[in-house]
């Protein structure tokens, strides 16, 4: 068994990845490739750095990435770009909160913490409309500075 798949084996183990992966929908109104496949290509494809859609759908190429992502034929690049654009949102939010939740069950995200803050790396919209202010609220006064503390620069507006 190789590294990725030992890799799979772990994070169905653990997180329920494909169960996870399942309850994330598309709004493709008629989908040729499952919407699941295509979730744990990209996965894989953040897991191993892969830097474009183009590198990834070549890796799709290959007959042993294409049986660990039960996928019947390769993916083009267009059909990543098609597929995370009408990915819902919502559910993605739900999936990632099912992993950090793990996570935190696993005491796995102590050591990212300052402060009572947790930092994570997600996409800049859902960070600051669903996660921030939530880590925030939970966080308490902890993480923010005393009242005061931090002064704006004044401008000087007389001439010299």
């Amino acid at each position: 068994m190789n590294r990725l798949a030992q890799f799979l084996h772990y994070a169905q183990k653990v997180f329920a990845l494909k169960t996870v992966l399942r309850a994330v929908r598309d709004g493709r109104p008629w989908p040729k490739i499952p919407t699941t496949p295509v979730l744990l290509t990209l996965v894989l494809g953040v897991v191993l750095r892969i830097s474009s859609y183009l590198d990834l759908a070549q890796q799709t190429k290959r007959r042993r990435w294409r049986h660990l992502c039960a996928l019947r034929a390769p993916i083009s690049d267009d059909t990543f770009e098609y597929v995370t654009e009408r990915l819902e949102l919502e559910d993605l939010r739900r999936a990632l909160a099912s992993v950090a939740k793990t996570l935190k069950q696993n005491q796995a995200r102590e050591s990212r913490q300052i402060k009572g803050l947790l930092f994570l790396s997600l996409d800049a919209q859902a960070e600051k409309q669903v996660h921030f202010p939530r880590l925030l609220q939970k966080a308490g006064n902890d993480c923010r500075p005393p009242t005061g503390s931090i002064k704006s620069p004044q401008m000087d507006t007389t001439q010299k």
